[in-house]
């Protein structure tokens, strides 16, 4: 005689705790991806006055370790295009500037012409041939913008230009209206005064929302740059959020070394997903 099927029953909150499960194998997956750094600096000096602000000699040094260890130093298309078709060579570099100081005329562009490397600046268009007056709550007399003849004479050796807005406001805090124009405007002068075909963002502040990478999307940009947990790209990474690691005038050579190693940035997951699990298992 055929014993009656008992009803199985669950646990409250098992499927849930299973779909955490999934995405740590998910995440746990991702980790052994190729992956790539795009580094993100800002002013440079030979007397640092800001933390962000770099060293000229650190600078120098950081660039040279790139070549002395065989990185591949890429242009930001190129590492967008990369990404679209899946291959990612080993120790792949992408190398920018936020904000387009006039330092980088003395201290940036001789040091990566020297190399032969190529690098974006984000330049905010309000302030070309002006001052730094968005940075911090006042404005900064010491640290001019770069005008249009030094950036029109830098593209002849590899450095490439991107929107950083026209005003350098967090775009997640403008209304519809405000963001489009800060938008287009700054995607039309790159068009116009520099002849791009291509179109790169930087978010001010590394800040945005949902709202503000769709209108980046419908304004025709090809890629946008922020910050985040994890530094390194790979081919999943969504164009419109490519992660950056920020450079500081803290950042000694060993540290650098570390901040391109994108091992480290897998070790780094690795823990994270181990310490959900633990928290999923308790």
């Amino acid at each position: 005689m055929l014993k009656k099927r008992q009803n199985r029953s669950f646990r409250p909150g098992f499927y849930p705790k299973l779909l955490q499960i999934r995405r740590l194998i998910r995440g746990f997956i991702s980790c052994f991806r190729p992956r790539f750094k795009i580094l993100a600096y800002h002013s440079l000096n030979h007397v640092s006055r800001d933390p962000y602000e770099v060293k000229a000699e650190v600078f120098e040094e950081q660039i040279g370790f790139l070549a002395e260890e065989r990185y591949k130093v890429v242009g930001l298309e190129e590492a967008v295009r990369i990404m679209a078709k899946g291959i990612i060579r080993d120790k792949t570099v992408v190398i920018t500037f936020d904000d387009g100081f006039a330092s980088l005329s003395d201290f940036a562009f001789p040091v990566l012409k020297n190399f032969d490397f190529p690098a974006t600046v984000f330049l905010p268009f309000n302030y070309i041939g002006g001052i730094d007056a968005f940075s911090y709550d006042k404005p900064r007399p010491d640290m001019p913008v770069l005008g249009w003849a030094d950036i029109e004479d830098s593209t002849k050796y590899g450095i490439v230009y991107g929107s950083h807005t026209m005003s350098h406001r967090n775009l997640a805090e403008l209304d519809d209206t405000e963001l489009s124009f800060e938008l287009s405007e700054s995607k039309n002068i790159l068009k116009r005064r520099l002849g791009l075909d291509f179109y790169a963002l930087a978010y001010p502040f590394g800040m945005f929302d949902e709202r503000v990478k769709q209108v980046v999307r419908d304004a025709g940009y090809d890629c946008a740059l922020c910050f985040g947990n994890i530094l390194s790209n790979t081919k999943s990474t969504d164009v419109f959020e490519m992660k950056r690691e920020k450079i500081l005038n803290s950042t000694s050579l060993d540290d650098f070394a570390d901040l391109i190693d994108v091992r480290k940035d897998s070790i780094r997951k690795i823990r994270d997903i181990i310490r959900r699990a633990l928290i999923i298992n308790a």
